[in-house]
């Protein structure tokens, strides 16, 4: 199965709490309105089988002009990162999956199991010189009772008694620091320091930055939080820490995070009951995102809180959808986005890339061109966010092929009005309306048409601003008012771009009918109907039914309450999807949701 986003978004819309002061430069007044390809390279693995699914079995850092990236068992490769030509390919120690990557410098580290085994095996530590690929030193990590960390100044090895240093070129042992039986020790890179997170029982645990080329501390603070007494090392108290290249350190003990600046001043106002918790600087804004839970226990939309250069006081904190790692890049930070959710399924169906301007606060969601579920943001550097997915036509056989892409952010005086960052709002069509009464009939009659918003960040329907909607049986219309989308000056918001259709009775086939996509042509729905289509019948969760019809995929998904089965469809410049939890239903309305889109969609853009 392909990638699974650890983090579920039930998203909120844009809060801009504070913002910072408007920067001089042009890019004040340039919005961002969409990521353009700047090149792409792919990777294939013949039959030798070294990953099966690159999303969910890969190791990257970008750095130093370079993508480095290791898939599986196969060799770590070395990317331009400015023209995307292959530099060097690396096959370090060990036989087992590539887990850490670092470049720092002229030297690239890998960490690999020693064995096929995953993680918790042995591991081999192996540096690289950066501009020739040759091997300098190799070392042992013990399982998951060791941790390495890399830094400009040195490399730090956590170990079960002691924190071992060694020189970065020469690999060489520099000193060490001991640690005290039956304490817990994590270790992260923080600048050029290492950052020590140590927690004895019965003690509050204890931060340090550690300068691993001479083993001093730079400085060390005392956390407010006790492990309770009796407990081993690990148990009773969950601890993560962070570090980010200025120094900047973040630390999660249970569900409580704390950041500190790079001289050890505790920040203010950075409390999460949550561990999914992430931090990085860039522009000399530093940014901390998290998800905090809802009281129902899930997780809810990604929340990133930004401090200024000079005395680190809060600037702004704001809600997206971002999931997934958050990365910086100059004056931008970006991440993979989720806008919403429709049934359990990320919506819509391409992914988006969040970007946050660190100086003014502008934030835009700008879609790629390819289905969320098979891309994954890897880094970004040189003003370039590097996108990895599979290839879909490589999916099911030997081995996927992997693709690395570039994408710049595009920026325009006065953005085009477009919701979602793709086409105007008028090109989307109601979803309250891709089925008819005459549709319906055979599963009983008597539906009626309910809308339903997948992404609470985006505003109400053009002419629904006011009020909802009334529900008929054919479709949903609204009352008078103008929606805009927040950050996109002018961008109204589509029509109801989900609904459910209710029958009257309880024992009643439920039907839901989402728009997926509107693309800016026909040709691009086709393509990321394809991606998606060779996704599905790839996975082997995914029971696919014939339909005879190549603008149809019929398929059923096994749940928790049983099979729900979907039709997929495209027509035109765009993709639309029905769910329900009948076999026969999914049969029926599948080709007839395509008619209806296809007639919805007359004269789109080719």
């Amino acid at each position: 199965m392909l990638s699974a986003r650890g983090v579920a978004a039930s998203l909120a819309a844009a809060l801009a709490v504070c913002l910072a002061p408007a920067s001089d430069s042009a890019d004040a007044t340039r919005r961002a309105v969409g990521w353009e390809a700047v090149w792409s390279v792919t990777l294939t693995q013949g039959s030798d089988r070294l990953w099966r699914d690159p999303v969910g079995e890969y190791a990257a850092e970008v750095s130093q002009g370079v993508v480095a990236l290791g898939l599986g068992r196969g060799p770590v490769v070395v990317i331009d990162a400015g023209t995307g030509r292959i530099r060097s390919r690396m096959r370090p120690e060990g036989s087992g999956n590539v887990r850490r990557i670092w470049v720092t410098g002229d030297t690239l580290v890998v960490q690999r199991g020693a064995a096929p085994s995953g993680f918790g095996a042995p591991a081999y530590l192996a540096a690289y010189d950066l501009p020739t690929a040759a091997p300098l030193w190799v070392t042992y990590v013990a399982g998951d009772e060791e941790f390495a960390e890399v830094t400009p100044r040195g490399v730090a090895i956590a170990r079960p008694s002691r924190l071992d240093l060694y020189d970065l070129r020469r690999g060489t042992a520099t000193g060490g620091v001991p640690v005290r039986p039956g304490c817990a020790t994590r270790v992260a890179a923080a600048g050029a320091a290492v950052a020590v997170l140590s927690g004895c029982p019965g003690e509050a645990p204890r931060l340090s930055a550690i300068d691993p080329a001479t083993g001093r501390a730079r400085w060390q603070r005392v956390l407010p939080y006790t492990t309770p007494p009796g407990d081993r090392a690990g148990k009773g108290m969950e601890t993560a820490v962070q570090g980010t290249a200025d120094g900047s350190v973040l630390v999660r003990v249970n569900q409580t995070s704390l950041l500190y600046a790079p001289d050890g001043r505790p920040l203010p106002g950075v409390l999460s009951p949550a561990p999914e918790a992430r931090v990085v600087t860039t522009g000399r804004v530093l940014a901390h995102s998290f998800a905090p839970a809802s009281p129902d226990g899930r997780p809810e939309a990604a929340v990133t809180q930004a401090f200024d250069p000079g005395g680190r006081g809060l600037l702004r904190t704001r809600r997206t959808g971002a999931s997934g790692p958050l990365f910086a890049d100059g004056r931008t930070f970006v991440a993979m986005d989720v806008m919403g959710w429709t049934q359990g399924l990320t919506w819509p169906l391409p992914a988006h890339l969040t970007s946050v301007d660190a100086v003014t606060g502008e934030t835009a969601d700008l879609p790629l061109p390819v289905p969320h579920a098979m891309a994954e943001l890897v880094g970004a550097g040189g003003g370039l966010a590097f996108v990895l997915d599979p290839v879909p036509e490589t999916l099911g056989g030997d081995g996927p092929a992997a693709r690395v892409t570039a994408y710049r952010l595009m920026r325009e005086e006065r953005p085009r009005a477009a919701p979602l960052g793709a086409v105007e709002a008028s090109r989307w069509p109601d979803a309250c309306r891709l089925l008819t009464a005459a549709d319906l009939a055979p599963l009983g009659g008597g539906h009626r048409a309910f809308p339903r918003t997948p992404a609470p960040r985006l505003p109400r329907p053009l002419g629904a601003a006011d009020t909802t909607g009334t529900a008929s049986a054919t479709g949903t219309t609204g009352t008078s008012g103008t929606a805009r989308m927040p950050g996109r000056a002018g961008a109204a918001a589509p029509g109801h771009v989900a609904c459910d259709w209710i029958p009257p009775a309880d024992d009643g086939t439920v039907v839901f009918v989402s728009v997926e996509w509107a693309a800016p042509s026909a040709r691009e729905a086709r393509e990321l109907f394809a991606a998606e289509t060779a996704r599905l019948k790839a996975d082997a969760g995914v029971r696919v039914l014939p339909s005879g019809r190549p603008d149809v995929l019929l398929h059923g998904l096994g749940t928790p309450a049983g099979t729900q089965f979907h039709a997929l469809v495209v027509a035109g410049p765009v993709v639309a999807r029905l769910m329900t939890r009948s076999e026969a239903a999914v049969r029926l309305l599948g080709p007839r949701l395509r008619d209806n889109l296809r007639a919805a969609t007359a004269g789109g853009a080719p």
